[in-house]
């Protein structure tokens, strides 16, 4: 929801982005600018829309909006329990697309948890176990033969919210091979 401070920004100024479309345009004035970021929470989706509009209202060479959404299930590999609300992002990518931009999103990734536990060994028992160990750990425990059908879901829900919010183009990104 705030501008970092980058060496472009000290550089080239508080208005460097803009700048850059613009440049960007007189040197190729048939190429499509996308404006692209990652959204996590309220704060950064309302100040980007903002930015975009008044980008808009200046007559800044703008064609769409590209859209990263990252979430996880819980919790992350990052260990953070953050994760993305999808019908936030819905009504988001609704509104910048209201503004006849086109929407791209790239980037839908939906990480898995860094705590699994795996109880199909334990021979007729592993309902049993998974009923005690749920009862310590709470939701920061997932058993490995639930993350697939999670994961799945949580995919299948951004899709859809992408698909009602009309966007152009849909694509996924996968982890790191370590996770």
């Amino acid at each position: 929801g705030h501008l970092r401070k980058c060496v472009w920004r000290r550089s080239l100024g508080e208005d460097w982005e803009a700048g850059i479309f613009w440049r960007a345009h007189e040197i190729s004035p048939d190429v499509k600018l996308f404006y692209c970021d990652y959204f996590r929470d309220k704060r950064k989706w309302s100040a980007v829309y903002k930015k975009v509009l008044n980008w808009l209202d200046r007559k800044i060479p703008i064609h769409g909006i590209s859209v990263q959404l990252h979430s996880n299930l819980r919790p992350s590999v990052l260990g953070k329990n953050a994760s993305l609300n999808i019908k936030e992002a819905e009504y988001w990518m609704k509104k910048f697309k209201a503004l006849r931009l086109l929407l791209h999103v790239p980037e839908i990734v939906v990480w898995q948890p860094a705590i699994t536990a795996d109880v199909r060994n334990f021979q007729g028992k592993a309902n049993l176990y998974k009923e005690v160990l749920r009862k310590g750990m709470g939701d920061f425990l997932l058993f490995t033969e639930d993350v697939e059908e999670l994961q799945s879901k949580a995919y299948a829900k951004i899709v859809n919210a992408c698909k009602s919010a009309n966007a152009d183009m849909i694509g996924f990104w996968s982890a790191f091979d370590t996770y």
